[in-house]
């Protein structure tokens, strides 16, 4: 592409709103993605809070790896791509992640109408569907095949150690709960009781044997549909 006499190298994606994908004046080439890759995960480095072992690697744009997202759980990767275009990138730099972090393996959830989701290995060797993650210091049960965005709402993480530290001897009302990580912190954090609410009932399974990985009380927790 040429815009005003500058160069730029983008990856042509055919599917989806995003017509071009760029990645600036540089095209994509192995070394450049690793470059990106070490820088991403320098990053994080200096970030990630102690005691957490899952959170995002790769941010897409943010990263300068458009369209490309890759979280990690634990000792392995999940790696999301917004476009079919972007998969030979995305494939190198999973395997550029899992060398970086030293991980297992990096995996991609196939979700096809009509069949269950499953786990396929781009990197290494493919995680069980379910794991066991760390996050400031709290054990959490994880379903990477059948759970929402890669498998867990990364994301909230610093909102949810808020929750711990105000929730003692409070009682919390936890709504569209999904896995409850809300309802965990705020019970390791004092609270009395916690009562979860979500229509998915694998969800609230889950909840439960978070509470019981991290030896809380089951009878302050009330899951509900």
């Amino acid at each position: 592409m040429v815009a005003n006499g500058a160069h730029a190298h983008g990856v042509y994606c055919q599917d989806g709103a995003i017509g071009i994908r760029l990645f600036g004046p540089l095209a994509p080439t192995a070394a450049l993605l690793a470059e990106r890759v070490a820088q991403a995960v320098a990053l994080r480095t200096g970030l990630i809070p102690h005691g957490t072992d899952a959170y995002r690697v790769i941010n897409g744009e943010g990263d300068f790896l458009p369209g490309i997202v890759l979280d990690r759980y634990g000792r392995y990767g999940i790696l999301k791509t917004y476009a079919t275009g972007l998969q030979a990138v995305a494939e190198q730099v999973a395997r550029e992640a899992g060398r970086v972090l030293k991980l297992r393996g990096v995996a991609q959830r196939l979700d096809q109408a009509g069949a269950s989701p499953e786990l396929e290995a781009v990197w290494g060797e493919p995680p069980p569907p379910q794991l066991t993650v760390m996050e400031n210091g709290l054990r959490f049960a994880v379903d990477l095949e059948h759970g929402q965005k890669s498998g867990a709402f990364l994301d909230q993480r610093e909102n949810r150690e808020l929750v711990r530290s105000v929730a003692g001897g409070r009682s919390v009302l936890n709504l569209f709960a999904y896995t409850g990580g809300f309802s965990v912190y705020a019970l390791a954090g004092g609270a009395t009781s916690a009562v979860s609410v979500d229509v998915a009932k694998p969800a609230l399974a889950t909840i439960e044997n978070t509470i019981r990985l991290i030896d809380l009380d089951p009878l302050a927790h009330t899951p509900l549909v």
